[in-house]
C-alpha cells in the first residue's frame, strides 16, 4: 500500500486503518484509495502508535483486538497527540448498546462504522473526516491570523507606550524642581487624571529678587492637551515677564497664539511675579480658579479682576492685580481638578470654600508637609480623580530655609 504523502491535494486524507483482519483491512484500504485517501495499514494496536504522525488525518480502527483493543488506542493517541493538528477517529464495531458507545465518545471517538462495514459508511466517514479536516485548517489559519495581527498590535501598544512614558517624563520634568526658586520656597502636587495631563506648573528666577510662577490648565486630557501644555509652558517662559506690564502682553500673546492655529483648544491660565525685596506680587488670570492668599489663619481669595481663557476670543484685554507678599505669606494656586476631588453635596460646601477652610485649619503646618496635608484633607490619595490635579504654594525664603 502506498505511505502518506508528505505532499498532496487539499482534500486528499491521510488514513491509518488498524485491524488484525488482514483481508478486511485489505478491502477498506481499497476503497478508501478509489476515494483519494493516502493510506497506511496496521495489524494492531501498538503497530498504529508507531506508525501514527501529525500528518494522519484519519484513524479507522476495529474496536476488539488483540493486544492493544481499539478503546486503548484511541485513549493514547488522544493523550498523546498535539492539540494544533486535527485528527477524525472512525471505530468499526458489532457492538450496539449505547453504554459502550458512550465510553468510547468519552475515549475520543467521532464516529462510529457498523459491521459489516460497507462502502456507504465508508463513504460517509470519508466526507466528514473531510470536511472537518478542512473547517479545522481554516480555524488554524483564521487563529494564525489573529495571532499575527496581536502580536503586531502588542508591538505597537508597547511601542506607544514607551512614547507615552517618555512623554510623561518629559512633562514632569517641566515641573517645578528643588524647594527653593530665587527668593521663594516652594511645593507642588501633580497629579495627572491620565498618564499625560494638560496641566502644567512652571516657576522661574528672573533675577533681582523677582519670580515668575504660573499655572495652565488646557482644555482635555492625554496627549494633544498635553501636548499644548508643554508649549503654552515654553513659550511663557520664554517671554520671561517681569512686571504688570509685561505679564498682560505675554497672557495677550498666548491668547493670540492660540487663536490663530484655529483648532478649538483654549486653555485656562493663572500667572503671577513675585518681588521678594517689595514684598509684594502681580496676578494675571485667565478664567483660571482664583489664588488663596494666607496670613496666619486668614485665608483671603484674590479673585479681583480676571478675563476669559486663552484661545476663547480674540482682542481680549487682561489686566494684572497686585497683592501684598510678606514674609508670613503664603500663596496657593489650583486647579479646578483639585477641588472637584471634593463631594460636597451632603454637607453643601463648594470645594473652593472647603480648600479655604483646609488651609485656615492647617496654618501652622511647615511648606514642607504641606502638600501631605493637602493630599490627605481632600481624600486624594483613596480616589481617582477624573480631571488633572495640580497645586502650587509659595513663601517668601527666610534665612534659615537659604542657608547651605
Amino acid at each position: 500500500m502506498k505511505g502518506v504523502s508528505r505532499r498532496r491535494p487539499i482534500d486528499r486524507l491521510n488514513v491509518l486503518i488498524v485491524d488484525d483482519d488482514e483481508i478486511l483491512g485489505e478491502f477498506i484500504a481499497l476503497e478508501l484509495q478509489s476515494r483519494g485517501c493516502s493510506i497506511l495499514l496496521a495489524p494492531s494496536g501498538e503497530e498504529a502508535l508507531k506508525l501514527i504522525g501529525e500528518d494522519v488525518d484519519l484513524l479507522l480502527t476495529d474496536w476488539q483486538m488483540p493486544g492493544m483493543d481499539g478503546m486503548e488506542l484511541v485513549r493514547r493517541v488522544r493523550q498523546e497527540r498535539s492539540g494544533e493538528s486535527y485528527l477524525h477517529i472512525a471505530m468499526m464495531t458489532a457492538r450496539e448498546g449505547s453504554g459502550a458507545m458512550l465510553e468510547a465518545l468519552a475515549a475520543g471517538v467521532d464516529h462510529f462504522l457498523y459491521k459489516p462495514v460497507d462502502s456507504v459508511q465508508l463513504e460517509l466517514a470519508v466526507a466528514t473526516a473531510r470536511r472537518n479536516r478542512l473547517l479545522h485548517r481554516r480555524l488554524n489559519r483564521r487563529n494564525q491570523l489573529l495571532a499575527t495581527a496581536h502580536a503586531r498590535m502588542r508591538k505597537v501598544f508597547v511601542a506607544l507606550r514607551e512614547d507615552l512614558d517618555a512623554a510623561a517624563s518629559l512633562h514632569e520634568r517641566l515641573l517645578p524642581s528643588g524647594r527653593i526658586v530665587g527668593s521663594v520656597q516652594q511645593v507642588h502636587l501633580y497629579q495627572p487624571a491620565l498618564s499625560l495631563g494638560g496641566d502644567t506648573i512652571g516657576t522661574l528666577d528672573l533675577g533681582e529678587g523677582k519670580t515668575l510662577f504660573f499655572m495652565i490648565d488646557v482644555r482635555g486630557h492625554g496627549v494633544p492637551a498635553a501636548l499644548e501644555s508643554f508649549h503654552l509652558h515654553h513659550r511663557l517662559k520664554g517671554f520671561r515677564p517681569s512686571d504688570p506690564a509685561e505679564l498682560c502682553r505675554a497672557a495677550v500673546g498666548l491668547n493670540e497664539e492660540m487663536l490663530q492655529r484655529g483648532d478649538g483648544s483654549y486653555a485656562t491660565m493663572l500667572a503671577g511675579v513675585i518681588d521678594a525685596p517689595a514684598n509684594r506680587g502681580w496676578i494675571v488670570r485667565a478664567g483660571h480658579p482664583p489664588p488663596l492668599l494666607q496670613q496666619g489663619t486668614a485665608v483671603t481669595v484674590l479673585e479681583q479682576g480676571g478675563s476669559m481663557p486663552l484661545g476663547w476670543f480674540p482682542g481680549v484685554s487682561y489686566a494684572a492685580e497686585p497683592f501684598t507678599f510678606g514674609p508670613s505669606a503664603r500663596l496657593t494656586v489650583y486647579s479646578d481638578g483639585l477641588t472637584d476631588c471634593f463631594d460636597g453635596r451632603q454637607s453643601g460646601v463648594s470645594g473652593d470654600l472647603y480648600l479655604a477652610r483646609l488651609l485656615e485649619a492647617g496654618a501652622e503646618r511647615p511648606l514642607a508637609g504641606f502638600v501631605d496635608f493637602i493630599e490627605e484633607g481632600l481624600g486624594l490619595r483613596k480616589a481617582s480623580p477624573h480631571d488633572d490635579v495640580s497645586l502650587l504654594a509659595l513663601e517668601l525664603t527666610r534665612l534659615e530655609d537659604s542657608a547651605p
